[in-house]
């Protein structure tokens, strides 16, 4: 069970961000305290997030009511937060005082993803040893199977402006998966964690209401800083190869080269006439943000070994073999 079902303890977004800006408010006071975990589940639990309505009165939700406590629980144990023993024998939790933020919350819940996948940078788990042992941990597995199917994916883009609602992706990807491997989709239940974890965590951008579109720009400027590292510039293999030690999920990366196996579409990527790769719509996309953002520059040069065809917003042809940053990331 992954954090998409509702009934996983990681899946309500609302209390993950309402846990974190607690803690966030209570160390900035605070620095190195602990917040008892009576006082997070006590005074902090609004009771409005509790309740529902029925026949125009209000009654408690009992399973929403079990949400502050199981996100607690789940993102601590993940890392997220930190947690301790206090003097008086009850558990106390903070935030990293010294790098957390409020706006830096999606990166830091990437991060606790990443770990999941990668140690030392070596990953894991194949995508075949995802999907077919199940004594693998499957928090993250089903969530991660669907963005990688979807920065895969040519049918929504912002090319042919055909955009994705929640039901519509599900059913894009149900209908591109071959029959009988179940274990890669998600369900109607699941529809709406995916686009909405999806979107917090900056694979997606809304672009109207309901409407969604993959584009993973906001993933990739959180993590320039550590992909580039000390370095101005790349080529862009490097610079994939890089991206995909945070998650496996990108252009030539472990999961989207054995995705296609689980599919009865598949896109086409192999050489060009002049010897280039056709670049996904997604990376594509996202790149041509980036340069727009003047963050960074694409660049082809003659003597390079690899050179990716971009598919991008406008009529011109465009490629790439190297990247370079243009200026600092706001962080």
């Amino acid at each position: 069970m992954a954090i998409i079902n509702n009934a996983h303890r990681g899946s309500h977004i609302p209390t993950l961000i309402l846990i974190d800006e607690l803690l966030l408010k209570f160390n900035t006071k605070k620095p190195e305290s602990y917040l008892p975990r009576s006082k997070i589940l006590g005074p902090c639990m609004p009771e409005s997030l509790y309740r529902k309505g029925k026949n125009d009165e209000f009654e408690i939700n009992t399973n929403a009511q079990k949400k502050m406590r199981e996100s607690l629980d789940f993102w601590t144990e993940h890392g997220l937060w930190e947690s301790t023993q206090l003097p008086d024998g009850e558990v106390g939790y903070q935030s990293n005082w010294f790098t957390s933020t409020k706006e830096n919350l999606p990166k830091r819940i990437l991060d606790v993803i990443s770990k999941h996948f990668f140690a030392d940078k070596k990953l894991k788990m194949s995508l075949e040893e995802l999907y077919s042992n199940d004594e693998l941990p499957k928090d993250f597995s089903t969530f991660i199977f669907a963005i990688c199917f979807f920065l895969y994916q040519e049918e929504s883009n912002f090319q042919n402006q055909i955009f994705l609602t929640k039901s519509f992706a599900r059913q894009l990807m149900s209908d591109s998966v071959i029959q009988g491997n179940v274990k890669v989709t998600f369900n109607a239940s699941e529809e709406a964690n995916v686009m909405e974890y999806g979107h917090l965590l900056g694979f997606f951008e809304v672009v109207d209401k309901d409407l969604y579109i993959v584009d993973p720009t906001r993933f990739i400027q959180w993590y320039l800083s550590e992909v580039f590292m000390e370095q101005n510039e790349l080529d862009i293999q490097e610079f994939l190869d890089r991206l995909n030690l945070i998650l496996p999920i990108f252009d030539t990366g472990p999961y989207q080269e054995s995705l296609p196996n689980y599919l009865n579409k598949k896109r086409p990527v192999g050489n060009l006439n002049d010897g280039s790769i056709q670049m996904s719509s997604a990376l594509s996309l996202a790149l041509y943000r980036l340069e727009k953002k003047n963050l960074l520059r694409l660049e082809v040069r003659s003597d390079s070994r690899f050179r990716f065809n971009l598919t991008i917003p406008t009529s011109v042809s465009k490629q790439v073999t190297h990247l370079r940053r243009t200026s600092e990331v706001t962080k």
